[in-house]
């Protein structure tokens, strides 16, 4: 099963954000939601609509926590993360530097008092959907030497994961997932071992500064 943020870490309280910025919801029926031939600043309203309610719930559910488990704070959080990213995808064509992009505007402009909490989870939704890619990083790996008994070379790296020779199918779906949530490609490095690390160089994109995020199988 491909890993998934929400699975591992984040509560119903974040799953708007998240699924808005990042994508991790699949999208469902977005009865309601402005069509596509609605201007892009209608669509941004509603963004703005949807964005304000989830954080109003949000706060209720810090307020009390155990709202956490209540099935109609849960189906509404979902219907809402549905159409959230329905409009997002229209907006942005799905591209996720546009999203974080978009989302940085809707929450400034509809919701400013809450713009820190949304950098935040923002931070925190990039860190865990990277950790979920060195995941299914691993898993891809784990196979490629189960297959052909040896790990992919430091030379090919992860590319060989996407881009297999000849006819043999993919590990991986496409290049996205061999790099982390701010676009940096994952540090895959083999070891003296015969062994294997993965490593998101995290926002700054610098290997080896103190905002890396190692990964630990």
């Amino acid at each position: 099963m491909i890993f998934s943020p929400c699975h591992a870490r984040f509560v119903l309280s974040r799953c708007l954000v998240v699924s808005l910025m990042l994508g991790i919801l699949a999208c469902g029926d977005k009865s309601g939601a402005p069509t596509p031939s609605e201007p892009n600043e209608v669509k941004k309203a509603r963004l703005g609509e949807l964005t304000k309610e989830a954080f109003d719930i949000m706060d209720r559910v810090e307020k009390n926590p155990a709202l956490r488990q209540d099935p109609q704070i849960q189906k509404k959080m979902q219907d809402l993360g549905k159409e959230a990213e329905g409009l997002a995808k229209e907006l942005t064509g799905g591209d996720p530097v546009k999203e974080a992009a978009l989302g940085d505007e809707i929450v400034k402009k509809y919701a400013p008092e809450h713009y820190e909490k949304f950098r935040q989870v923002l931070e925190d939704a990039r860190k865990a959907q990277s950790i979920g890619r060195m995941h299914n990083i691993q898993t891809a790996v784990d196979q490629y030497r189960l297959q052909r008994g040896k790990l992919p070379t430091q030379e090919e790296g992860l590319n060989v994961l996407v881009k297999p020779s000849g006819n043999e199918l993919a590990y991986l779906t496409g290049e996205d997932e061999i790099k982390d949530a701010w676009g940096h490609p994952i540090v895959y490095t083999v070891t003296n071992d015969g062994q294997f690390t993965l490593k998101s160089a995290g926002p700054d994109g610098k290997n080896g500064t103190a905002d890396d995020i190692p990964f630990k199988k």
